[in-house]
């Protein structure tokens, strides 16, 4: 029972893990859009 409660965890850090990497990702493209824009005003 040990062995189950080791493998569910692994599998919540792979999805907090998987769930970091996107929302890092999708602010990235958000910064990107922010400063197209801003370079069109300049």
């Amino acid at each position: 029972s040990n062995i189950d409660y080791k493998l569910s965890e692994e599998k919540l850090w792979k999805m907090k893990v998987r769930w970091a990497v996107n929302s890092i990702r999708s602010g990235e493209e958000i910064l990107e859009k922010y400063l197209r824009e801003r370079k069109k005003f300049d």
